[in-house]
């Protein structure tokens, strides 16, 4: 049994390591206008220090169903145009090992 499981852990470390790179996080805002108009805004923020610049997002696609009949309303994209940094409120969690950028 002993051996079985070193045999598995040796090859275990043979494998190719993985990496993944994606958004840290993200809002959606939902403002009622009049009757059914609304505007929809899209908050996503990147690690600009450990993330992937391949992995940024320019589009988002935004999908509307039917709470009542889970049916299909509506499904566009919502392009992000705008970025800025992020500050962060409380300075001992800005050591330099962050960097977060947010898209709008």
């Amino acid at each position: 049994m002993k051996k079985l499981l070193l045999l598995t852990l040796f090859l275990f470390s043979l494998l190719p390591s993985a990496k993944a790179s994606h958004l840290v996080g993200g809002e959606i805002e939902l403002e009622h206008v009049a009757d059914t108009s609304y505007i929809i805004r899209v908050f996503t923020y990147f690690d600009l220090i450990n993330g992937d610049p391949t992995a940024k997002e320019t589009k988002i696609f935004i999908t509307i169903r039917s709470k009542a009949t889970d049916s299909l309303i509506s499904h566009f994209p919502i392009f992000l145009r705008e970025q800025d940094t992020v500050e962060y409120s409380n300075p001992e969690c800005d050591d330099g090992s962050l960097k977060t950028i947010r898209y709008t």
